[in-house]
């Protein structure tokens, strides 16, 4: 009787592996009605991977009308039976603004089950609420140390997340070796390959941009060229800006002007607001194309409709000098404020109290914030008001940049032409 009992639990656990295989094949062919009853039946026998499927489509909506509660109630039985995606599953639709059932703290506390079980998208996920402070304390070390971990594991999205924590500085010190070497690791297809559903054009320009800036040899400005094409060819609008720029300058590649404009022209036809900007600053200056001061303030206009902070100062100073536009100082005041509120981020990172007004980030920020004494009631694309930030930036300066600034502004208040005091005063801009 016992032999028999194995045999016959052998036998069902076969028949269990194909009708599991069978309701994988309908899956993966997208006859979700079929692979949905399999799968419940499946599931009813106690089969976790069946629960977990059906979570999923649950979740995704695949096959059934998508119900958030449905699918945690099937993820969570999965869970019990032990498997890290359905602690994921649970855990993303907590965490969803979409899902109908958000509850950030159910999500961290599933998010965490998945950290202790080494589950990597859990790490992934949990890395980025604490680089955020969202609903946990900021922790920016916790956040790096997550994603390490999760990188170290071989999750190529994790890989990726590090690249750019060690590119950008966030969570550890800024090191674009290393954010190239992670680049590097997640080769997916490889680099030599064409970029398709599997490849990540955001890291062909990520990788593209480290090897351009810092290029161990010629060889690396010819990968970086190669990259932007491949990535280009897809559409991404920052890799068409910066095989513009690489044209433009003759880096990597032969000085052409005209390859420059009409990389830049798909790079703004593709919404990509340096194309615009850089397009514009060509057409003004007769290079590649037919020199024209209106079309460039045309496109000088595109980029600032798109948050160029730069674009919006060189309006500005049109409207002081006149040319492409009549003279309008009153719009040159209120393009130069729109340009300085555009710039909130930036101006956030560099306010700090030791800034020295003499170096030149003391110098732009002293600018920035004569500017914004200018403005009357203009307001970010954040909702940030030139008052509010103006009082955010001085609660960070010292006294020396806030006297400097107030000198400035009067002056600002005096002119007409405030382009000539700011030119005078400090370089906002670099071309």
């Amino acid at each position: 009787m016992k032999r028999l009992a194995i045999l016959l639990f052998v036998a069902a656990a076969s028949q269990a592996h194909a009708q599991m295989d069978a309701a994988l094949a309908e899956y993966t062919a997208h006859h979700y009605e079929e692979a949905l009853k399999i799968y419940r039946v499946e599931a009813e026998r106690g089969f976790g991977q069946a629960n977990f499927m059906l979570a999923l489509m649950y979740s995704n909506g695949e096959g059934v009308q998508r119900n958030a509660a449905t699918a945690i109630a099937y993820a969570t039985k999965a869970a019990d039976a032990g498997s890290q995606e359905a602690i994921s599953i649970i855990a993303d639709l907590y965490a969803s603004d979409l899902s109908g059932v958000k509850d950030l703290a159910k999500a961290i506390d599933w998010y965490r089950k998945g950290v202790a079980l080494k589950d990597t998208n859990s790490m992934r996920r949990l890395s980025k609420l604490y680089l955020n402070g969202n609903g946990v304390p900021q922790d920016s070390a916790r956040a790096f140390a997550l994603i390490k971990d999760a990188a170290d594991r071989n999750d190529v999205l994790s890989m990726h997340e590090l690249g750019i924590m060690y590119e950008t500085g966030q969570g550890v010190a800024k090191d674009g070796e290393k954010a190239r070497s992670w680049y590097l690791a997640m080769q997916r297809p490889r680099f030599g390959e064409r970029v398709s559903g599997n490849g990540d054009p955001n890291l062909y320009v990520r990788l593209a941009n480290l090897m351009e800036k810092t290029p161990h040899s010629s060889r690396d400005l010819e990968t970086a060229l190669a990259l932007f094409e491949q990535a280009a060819t897809v559409g991404n609008g920052d890799a068409m800006y910066r095989l513009g720029a690489m044209h433009e300058a003759g880096h990597g590649v032969a000085q052409d002007y005209a390859q420059a404009a009409a990389w830049y022209e798909r790079a703004a036809d593709s919404g990509n607001a340096d194309g615009m900007y850089r397009g514009g600053l060509l057409i003004a200056r007769g290079r590649g194309v037919k020199q024209s001061e209106a079309e460039a303030m045309n496109w000088f206009i595109d980029a600032a409709k798109h948050g160029h902070a730069v674009a919006m100062r060189r309006i500005a100073h049109n409207y002081d000098q006149g040319g492409a536009v009549e003279v309008d100082h009153a719009s040159a005041k209120n393009w130069y404020c729109n340009g300085a509120l555009a710039d909130a981020a930036s101006l956030r990172a560099m306010a700090v109290t030791t800034l020295m007004p003499e170096t030149d980030d003391g110098k732009v920020v002293t600018a920035q914030l004569a500017i914004l004494e200018q403005c009357r009631a203009e307001t970010s694309q954040d909702g940030t008001t030139a008052r509010q930030l103006r009082a955010e930036l001085a609660a960070k300066l010292g006294p020396g940049v806030l006297t400097q600034a107030a000198n400035l502004s009067s002056q600002l208040k005096q002119a007409h032409n405030i382009s000539t005091v700011l030119d005078g005063f400090a370089k906002l801009d670099s071309e």
